[in-house]
């Protein structure tokens, strides 16, 4: 597997601090992507010559105009205090002000709709059953259920699916 090289020595640097700190690849290309972007967004100014004003107006770009998820906008944060902290060598001061990009709620009406459904039609229970649809009863249902109803957090894709047709279907109304 070859490593990835930047044209950029500046963002070369970065990667070069991110292996040496045995940041997985993944890590390293979603920081190195966020900065790359960070420095686009202020007319490819230095990160030196920027700071916690710039870092809160990126950061709040990313949340208002860009309609990134919360944890992207975490992803970018940490990634920007990388760079300050550990590469450039810079004690940022708080950042505050920054508005934060909002998580998405389920009502609890839609919650119960889903657990009423999925115990109802039957639906996989678990990864298990997921990839063996003829074998539908399973004994971890309950557990499941009871881990994933409050917070609908679908641990199958095909669950995924299921749960996002059953509100459109509940949404249509039929």
């Amino acid at each position: 597997m070859a490593l990835r090289q930047e044209k950029s020595p500046f963002l070369q640097q970065v990667r070069n601090e991110l292996r040496l700190r045995h940041y997985s690849l993944n890590t390293e290309d979603q920081y190195v992507a966020h900065i790359k972007h960070f420095i686009i967004f202020h007319d490819k100014r230095h990160p030196r010559e920027l700071g916690a004003q710039e870092i809160r107006a990126y950061l709040t770009h990313l949340a208002v105009d860009k309609h990134v998820a919360a944890s992207t906008q975490n992803v970018a944060l940490s990634a920007l205090l990388f760079l300050y902290r550990k590469v450039l060598g810079v004690d940022l001061p708080f950042i505050d002000g920054i508005q934060y990009a909002v998580r998405p709620e389920l009502s609890t009406s839609k919650s119960r709709f889903i657990r009423a459904k999925v115990t109802k039609i039957g639906a996989p229970c678990c990864p298990r059953v997921a990839s063996n649809p003829s074998s539908n009863n399973c004994k971890h249902r309950n557990r499941y259920l009871n881990k994933i109803a409050p917070r609908i957090v679908p641990v199958s894709l095909c669950l995924t699916r299921w749960i996002a047709n059953t509100l459109t279907q509940a949404k249509n109304g039929a």
